[in-house]
């Protein structure tokens, strides 16, 4: 029996039908929405979280999304437990591929400056939330200090 786990900040986006232009993408967190992803990184508050970027369509089924993630969290210092806010900022540029055309774990090479292949449904749809909210989870600091610059 498996449990089907809910995405705090689920978008599904659809691949079928995007033409070759960009096509713009927005998302927002809501105020729950950012609560529930708070609880699940076990840190104070997320006070808001925002995607803006494009999607376009590359040859054999691909598509290159490029996106802006921001973000602000409220942590406690590792040191003093004192609250401070934290902002966040980071480029996103990943690749979104047909299952059948995304190499197996053990078959990739580690690069730093590779762009992330992530593989879409079958029905060429993908949660692209839940990926933003674990590329957020990379960005926030394990040892928040108010101290570091």
């Amino acid at each position: 029996m498996t449990t089907e786990i809910e995405n705090e900040f689920s978008r599904i986006l659809q691949t079928h039908g995007l033409g070759i232009a960009e096509k713009p993408l927005a998302y927002e967190a809501t105020p729950n929405e950012c609560r529930k992803i708070a609880d699940r990184f076990q840190i104070l508050a997320i006070k808001s979280f925002k995607i803006t970027g494009v999607i376009q369509k590359l040859p054999d089924g691909f598509f290159q999304v490029k996106a802006s993630l921001k973000a602000e969290v409220l942590q406690n210092d590792i040191a003093t437990t004192e609250e401070f806010s934290q902002s966040i900022a980071e480029t996103i540029v990943l690749v979104l591929a047909p299952k059948s055309s995304v190499p197996k774990e053990e078959d990739l090479e580690v690069n730093e400056d590779a762009v992330e292949t992530i593989p879409l449904g079958r029905d060429g749809s993908i949660d692209i939330g839940e990926i933003f909210v674990q590329y957020l989870s990379l960005s926030i600091d394990p040892y928040p200090s108010i101290s570091k610059p």
